[in-house]
Protein backbone atom coordinates (compact mmCIF):
# COMPACT_ATOMS: atom_id res chain seq x y z
CA UNK A 1 0.00 0.00 0.00
CA UNK A 2 1.51 3.50 -0.97
CA UNK A 3 1.01 5.68 1.73
CA UNK A 4 1.71 9.48 2.26
CA UNK A 5 2.61 11.18 4.86
CA UNK A 6 2.02 15.07 5.57
CA UNK A 7 4.01 17.38 8.40
CA UNK A 8 0.94 20.61 7.78
CA UNK A 9 2.00 23.77 8.65
CA UNK A 10 0.53 26.90 8.02
CA UNK A 11 3.21 28.17 5.55
CA UNK A 12 5.33 25.26 4.94
CA UNK A 13 4.43 21.04 4.59
CA UNK A 14 6.34 18.84 4.13
CA UNK A 15 6.01 15.17 2.19
CA UNK A 16 7.11 11.88 2.04
CA UNK A 17 5.41 8.60 0.58
CA UNK A 18 6.16 5.06 1.95
CA UNK A 19 5.42 0.99 1.06
CA UNK A 20 6.07 -1.65 3.17
CA UNK A 21 8.06 0.30 5.60
CA UNK A 22 10.94 2.44 2.59
CA UNK A 23 10.02 5.61 2.63
CA UNK A 24 11.27 8.64 0.05
CA UNK A 25 11.13 12.66 0.70
CA UNK A 26 9.62 14.57 -1.53
CA UNK A 27 10.27 18.51 -1.58
CA UNK A 28 8.22 20.47 1.11
CA UNK A 29 5.36 22.86 -0.35
CA UNK A 30 5.97 26.48 0.54
CA UNK A 31 2.37 28.21 0.71
CA UNK A 32 -0.31 29.64 3.24
CA UNK A 33 -2.93 28.81 0.62
CA UNK A 34 -5.08 25.97 1.46
CA UNK A 35 -6.89 25.28 -1.62
CA UNK A 36 -3.29 25.44 -3.42
CA UNK A 37 -1.80 22.86 -1.11
CA UNK A 38 -5.07 20.59 -0.98
CA UNK A 39 -4.56 20.41 -5.21
CA UNK A 40 -0.88 19.47 -4.92
CA UNK A 41 -1.70 17.02 -2.69
CA UNK A 42 -4.41 15.52 -4.95
CA UNK A 43 -1.91 15.71 -7.96
CA UNK A 44 0.50 13.55 -6.26
CA UNK A 45 -2.09 11.36 -5.03
CA UNK A 46 -3.10 10.65 -8.47
CA UNK A 47 0.81 10.73 -10.00
CA UNK A 48 1.92 7.89 -6.99
CA UNK A 49 -1.10 6.14 -6.68
CA UNK A 50 -1.24 7.00 -2.92
CA UNK A 51 -3.82 5.03 -0.89
CA UNK A 52 -3.79 6.06 2.46
CA UNK A 53 -3.04 9.40 4.08
CA UNK A 54 -1.11 10.06 6.99
CA UNK A 55 -1.14 13.35 8.91
CA UNK A 56 1.02 13.87 11.72
CA UNK A 57 -0.74 15.96 14.98
CA UNK A 58 1.71 17.25 17.35
CA UNK A 59 -0.14 16.35 20.69
CA UNK A 60 0.88 18.15 23.65
CA UNK A 61 -1.08 19.78 26.01
CA UNK A 62 -2.66 23.44 25.21
CA UNK A 63 -2.02 22.84 21.76
CA UNK A 64 -3.55 25.37 18.75
CA UNK A 65 -1.50 23.75 16.08
CA UNK A 66 -3.47 20.44 16.91
CA UNK A 67 -6.73 21.81 16.24
CA UNK A 68 -5.33 23.45 12.57
CA UNK A 69 -3.99 20.35 11.46
CA UNK A 70 -7.48 18.61 12.20
CA UNK A 71 -9.03 21.32 10.57
CA UNK A 72 -6.47 20.68 7.04
CA UNK A 73 -7.95 17.28 7.59
CA UNK A 74 -11.49 17.92 7.37
CA UNK A 75 -10.94 20.34 4.36
CA UNK A 76 -8.54 17.33 2.33
CA UNK A 77 -11.44 14.49 3.80
CA UNK A 78 -13.60 16.37 1.27
CA UNK A 79 -11.71 16.46 -1.56
CA UNK A 80 -10.41 13.11 -1.87
CA UNK A 81 -11.93 9.99 -1.27
CA UNK A 82 -9.13 7.73 0.36
CA UNK A 83 -8.30 7.16 4.01
CA UNK A 84 -6.77 9.36 6.25
CA UNK A 85 -5.27 8.75 9.53
CA UNK A 86 -3.06 11.23 11.69
CA UNK A 87 -0.38 9.75 14.17
CA UNK A 88 1.05 11.56 17.44
CA UNK A 89 4.28 13.59 15.29
CA UNK A 90 5.22 15.42 18.77
CA UNK A 91 8.94 15.65 18.42
CA UNK A 92 9.69 15.07 14.73
CA UNK A 93 10.72 18.47 14.04
CA UNK A 94 13.28 18.51 16.73
CA UNK A 95 14.53 14.98 15.92
CA UNK A 96 15.28 15.85 12.33
CA UNK A 97 17.04 19.21 13.59
CA UNK A 98 19.00 17.39 15.75
CA UNK A 99 20.40 14.63 13.26
CA UNK A 100 20.95 17.21 10.19
CA UNK A 101 22.87 19.70 13.04
CA UNK A 102 25.04 16.64 13.52
CA UNK A 103 25.94 16.64 10.05
CA UNK A 104 25.42 20.14 8.70
CA UNK A 105 26.18 23.33 10.96
CA UNK A 106 24.58 25.66 8.75
CA UNK A 107 20.36 26.18 9.97
CA UNK A 108 19.34 27.84 6.90
CA UNK A 109 20.04 24.32 5.23
CA UNK A 110 18.60 22.38 7.69
CA UNK A 111 15.48 24.33 7.98
CA UNK A 112 14.87 23.89 3.87
CA UNK A 113 14.45 20.16 4.71
CA UNK A 114 12.81 20.03 7.98
CA UNK A 115 9.19 19.79 6.78
CA UNK A 116 9.78 16.76 4.49
CA UNK A 117 12.28 14.53 6.65
CA UNK A 118 9.34 15.58 9.38
CA UNK A 119 6.77 13.77 7.53
CA UNK A 120 9.12 11.00 6.56
CA UNK A 121 9.52 10.33 10.36
CA UNK A 122 5.80 10.97 10.57
CA UNK A 123 6.18 7.63 8.20
CA UNK A 124 8.47 5.67 10.39
CA UNK A 125 6.22 6.08 12.90
CA UNK A 126 3.29 5.04 11.21
CA UNK A 127 4.87 1.63 10.00
CA UNK A 128 6.57 1.25 13.66
CA UNK A 129 3.55 1.37 14.69
CA UNK A 130 1.03 -0.86 12.62
CA UNK A 131 4.10 -3.65 12.65
CA UNK A 132 4.06 -3.63 16.21
CA UNK A 133 0.14 -3.89 16.42
CA UNK A 134 0.48 -6.60 13.55
CA UNK A 135 2.51 -8.77 16.48
CA UNK A 136 0.41 -8.40 19.54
Amino acid sequence: MRILAIDYGIKNTGFAIGESGSTITLPYLKTSNVQTLVQNILSIIREEKIEKIIIGVPKFKYNRQENVVFEFKTILEKNTNIPIETINEYGTSKEVFDEEFKKFSNIKKIKRGIHSRSAEKILERYFLQTNEQRNL
